[in-house]
Formats: structure tokens, sequence, C-alpha cells
């Protein structure tokens, strides 16, 4: 971009088809705040559906590190 600095690029369109509201409502529902010491993060729920049913909270390995796993710290989950 040139100019005087106030042109903002449209990067809203990705070039992919929407998301429908019935699965977008199933997304927005399934995404929590994540509070360990005073870290927050995010992540969300997903239920996993092969040979049988896993239910799964997902996230960065930067919010729930292994440290983290092998001390068994608690988590609040908004």
């Amino acid at each position: 971009m040139g100019g005087s600095g106030n042109e903002r690029a449209n990067n809203s369109y990705t070039g992919h088809t929407s998301i429908p509201e019935i699965i977008s409502d199933k997304l927005y529902n399934s995404i929590v705040k994540i509070k360990i010491n005073n870290t927050y993060g995010t992540g969300f729920f997903m239920k996993i559906d092969k040979k049988y049913i896993k239910r799964c909270l997902l996230t960065c390995s930067h919010i729930i590190t292994q440290d983290l796993i092998d001390l068994k710290e608690d988590m609040e989950i908004f």
C-alpha cells in the first residue's frame, strides 16, 4: 500500500464460501477461555466420533504446556 497510510486492505474476503449459520452457532458454543495460574488463552471442545466417541479440549501448546500437565495444574474453563 502506498499513499497517506490511511488506506486499508480488504482482508475479510478469503476466497472460500461462508460457513452456514447453523454450523457457526454450533462452533460458537464450543469456544472457551482457559485460565491457568495467571495465563489466559482460548480453545474449543470437539467430539471425535470414530470407533468410539472421544471428547477433547483443543488449544495451543503454549497455553497448556507439558510442564503444566506433568504438575497437574488446575485450570479454569469459561
